[in-house]
């Protein structure tokens, strides 16, 4: 048998864990995305949220798993609206943050691109360096 306040406890804590988790991740994304805009973006600045998202995402779902069977029991009523509530609130932030990651993605790809069109650049530069078709020119004369 569960102890309901212990239960409470348990998912206030799993709430405010993931909402936490959510408020850093979208600050970490705005913050990826500005600094990309000028060039100092670092993915390393990114790792370690799939980590976080997962464990915060268990932890939740061990609490509403355990939540919902203390109502199917009986011993819990009056909370489960205000955890609906709640619940709603994340989904709506994980959309918003879902849009944000996807913008970040977006512009990630397109820095690719230019890196990949410059890359295939120097490859045509060193091709004709080793085929002796390049000289070096020297300017300072």
């Amino acid at each position: 048998m569960y102890n309901t306040k212990k239960v409470i406890e348990l998912m206030e804590k799993a709430f405010s864990n993931y909402e936490d988790m959510q408020q850093k991740h979208f600050l970490l994304a705005q913050s990826a995305l500005e600094l990309l805009e000028h060039g100092k973006f670092n993915i390393a600045d990114l790792t370690g949220i799939d980590y976080e998202r997962q464990h915060s995402f268990n932890l939740l779902k061990k609490s509403i798993d355990t939540i919902q069977q203390l109502a199917i029991d009986g011993n819990l009523r009056e909370p489960l609206e205000l955890y609906s509530q709640k619940l709603s609130l994340i989904i709506e932030r994980e959309r918003i943050l879902q849009q944000l990651m996807q913008k970040l993605k977006n512009k990630l790809e397109e820095r690719l691109d230019v890196l990949r069109v410059g890359k295939k650049g120097l490859a045509g530069y060193r091709k004709l360096i080793e085929n002796k078709q390049l000289k070096y020119l020297d300017r300072s004369l």
